[in-house]
């Protein structure tokens, strides 16, 4: 039997969002950089245009992007060579989303991952086949800036498909047109989310996590808030306000007491996982 011997007790801080009201994702990702890269968010789920994706960006040279969790390799583009974007003067966008480089992913859990932009040739000069299993943190490819893109970046995406038979669209490889566009619990430095401005650095889901929490306190309207801990979660009188999106996790029990009140509107989840379990 394992000893508690010590209490984790946290008022709660919360991130405000606008527009759409996206869900938590059941999975722990990483960031799909290699080991030790620091990157900026430059968007988010609320930011980028369209809704639901991040764009990642980051000043090391050539980083190898890889898998942000372990899956099954469903496509692979990567014969392209250019990238394409222009403004007229109208303010009108051109740009060739069709000629996109990505890989996309399956979970085990059901959740999809892709990442987009990826150099030419570089997943399949790391000898990748559509359908092999990648572990997390496996190669995938190698940053670029190809298809509609400004510049070298990580664009990703991670969604629940509503139809597994078409989980995404095979030209430009989108996610968003056919499954729930989920925001990505993800593992590392600060918030277990990212958001428009975030640094943070690339690593392996190996948090330190206390072994329980006591959360107290008010999520306001349009609030992010991630709680993970590795044996329970006790929340106590915590009201969570509508269009709150809010997960606790924890690998034992979470624990609901009398005065815990989550309002109309809020999207919340309580999934027993260990505070690094991936899928």
């Amino acid at each position: 039997m394992r000893t508690l011997y010590f209490i984790a007790a946290i008022l709660l801080t919360w991130t405000p969002l606008e527009g759409q009201h996206y869900e938590f994702s059941s999975g722990l990702y990483r960031i799909g950089y290699e080991d030790d890269v620091q990157l900026t968010v430059v968007s988010d789920v609320y930011t980028h245009d369209p809704r639901g994706k991040y764009d990642l960006v980051t000043d090391a040279n050539d980083p190898y992007i890889v898998a942000a969790a372990s899956g099954w390799i469903r496509w692979i583009q990567d014969e392209f060579t250019q990238a394409c974007y222009e403004v007229d003067q109208d303010g009108n966008v051109d740009c060739c989303w069709e000629m996109n480089n990505y890989v996309v992913i399956e979970h085990p859990n059901g959740e999809w991952s892709q990442y987009t932009h990826i150099q030419h040739n570089s997943a399949d000069n790391l000898g990748l086949s559509v359908n092999d299993w990648v572990t997390v943190g496996t190669p995938i490819g190698i940053e670029g800036t190809v298809g509609c893109s400004t510049g070298d970046h990580l664009h990703f995406e991670l969604s629940r498909p509503f139809d597994t038979a078409h989980p995404f669209d095979t030209i430009g490889g989108f996610l968003n047109g056919n499954g729930e566009m989920l925001i990505p619990v993800i593992s590392g430095n600060g918030n277990s989310w990212m958001t428009d401005g975030d640094t943070k650095i690339a690593n392996p889901c190996n948090d330190d996590c206390p072994l329980f929490l006591e959360v107290n306190g008010f999520i306001g309207n349009n609030g992010l808030y991630v709680a993970r801990a590795d044996n329970y979660i006790i929340a106590d009188g915590n009201t969570l306000s509508p269009g709150s999106t809010v997960q606790f996790r924890a690998g034992d029990y979470i624990s609901m007491q009398p005065g815990f009140h989550a309002q109309a509107g809020t999207k919340f989840a309580a999934i027993i996982k260990n505070c690094n379990e991936q899928n």
